[in-house]
């Protein structure tokens, strides 16, 4: 038997990293190349101001203003700024910083002399310096203040629109206990619908007024039973025929509130539905656009909408079909629609069909025919009759559809 021999692989050689290699790794990355200043006062005008620019382009690219901020605060070491105002400038937001200012900074910490006649007219870049520290440290003062004074200022809520529904509630209720105190008073009637409507409380508001009002009713109930010495002692001015008074009156107000309820309800605007275009609206019908055999072809499937009748043709299984509008005795109460791949709003006993026996023959004449004569022709097939289906297949023919 043979023995199969396994393949030796090569083993993966490794790149070998010298000592040298990686002492001038080091060096590289320890290097540092920012711009040098030596003998710069020397330098004609071009030379300075060559020099300078490629300086700030250096200090744009290579690093940003968190890197370059150490080098301000060296400087003002340097210039003799006292060590709180240093301490203000370090405690500065970088967003309160100017990038200028810190590569000027490190401009001059690394010797750029601060006045060349040859630059900028020979102007003192330290004084410009000076002005640019203070405008920052002045800024951060200002961000200070206006943290404080958010703090200081108490914050007002804002009024909202379920506090302006919730007030109104307790503005209505204050005229309902008006109203039972002049029941009590004078027996005058109270009116709860009509002080609802009134102030056209929200309708989430009417089983609150139901469950404050409920609770007195539970109360008249519990004096009337006798059993409670303290509402005895409180309603003792009442008697029994006055006790029966109040809980009539008091379920008055219930019923009126819930009548407010559903009359609010019924009442309320409906959303506007945007009309879907009639293209939409039969995308997903699926049948058979034409029919060469016979010489049929379908209507536009728009125009099933919103008519009373449409007759149909199944190919596959020879059956003519007739969809009717529902009816509710001889009044309509709907119309024909299409919703995904099946018709809507017919007659579900009335909408029937019929198998053909020479469909050649019979349809000849279909597309002449008015709607009495259909109903006609469909009653002389001699078939049995079978009820319809919604959904349309992809063997059917739209023949046509009626008003």
């Amino acid at each position: 038997m043979a023995t199969a021999t396994k393949k030796k692989t090569a083993p993966a050689t490794k790149t070998r990293v010298t000592k040298k290699q990686v002492i001038a790794h080091r060096t590289r990355a320890s290097k540092d190349f920012s711009p040098v200043w030596d003998g710069a006062s020397e330098w004609t005008g071009d030379q300075f101001t060559k020099h300078f620019r490629t300086s700030m382009e250096y200090y744009r690219l290579e690093s940003s203003v968190k890197d370059l901020r150490p080098k301000v605060a060296e400087w003002m070491e340097s210039a003799g700024y006292k060590k709180d105002v240093i301490g203000e400038f370090r405690k500065l937001k970088d967003s309160r910083v100017n990038s200028t200012l810190c590569a000027v900074a490190a401009c001059l910490v690394r010797g750029m002399p601060a006045v060349h006649k040859g630059f900028n007219q020979g102007r003192d870049t330290g004084a410009w310096l000076r002005t640019e520290i203070e405008k920052s440290i002045q800024a951060g003062k200002d961000d200070a203040e206006e943290v404080a004074t958010e703090k200081d200022v108490p914050a007002v809520k804002k009024e909202t629109i379920q506090d302006r529904l919730a007030e109104k509630f307790s503005e209505t209720m204050g005229e309902i206990e008006g109203a039972i105190d002049d029941f009590v008073t004078s027996g005058k009637e109270v009116k709860a619908f009509n002080i609802l409507s009134t102030a056209n409380v929200a309708v989430q508001y009417a089983p609150k007024v139901v469950d404050i009002i409920q609770r007195r009713v539970a109360e008249m109930n519990e004096l009337l039973e006798g059993k409670d010495g303290q509402l005895l002692e409180a309603y003792k001015h009442l008697s029994k025929r006055d006790v029966k008074a109040h809980i009539k009156m008091y379920e008055t107000i219930i019923n009126d509130a819930m009548a407010y309820k559903t009359s609010k309800i019924a009442t309320r605007a409906k959303p506007k539905r945007k009309p879907v275009p009639p293209e939409r609206q039969v995308k997903g019908l699926k049948f058979l656009k034409e029919f060469a055999e016979l010489g049929l072809k379908s209507v536009n499937p728009t125009e099933i909408l919103g008519m009373s009748e449409l007759w149909t043709y199944n190919t596959k299984t020879r059956k003519l079909g007739r969809f009717v509008v529902a009816m509710h005795g001889d009044m309509v109460v709907g119309q024909l629609g299409v919703k995904g791949s099946a018709i809507i709003g017919f007659d579900e006993i009335k909408s029937t069909c019929k198998t053909l026996r020479k469909p050649a023959e019979q349809l000849a004449t279909f597309k002449t025919q008015g709607k009495p004569g259909l109903r006609k022709s469909m009653d002389t097939i001699k078939a049995v009759e079978t009820r319809l289906k919604g959904r349309i297949s992809p063997e059917t023919i739209l023949l046509r559809a009626i008003k």
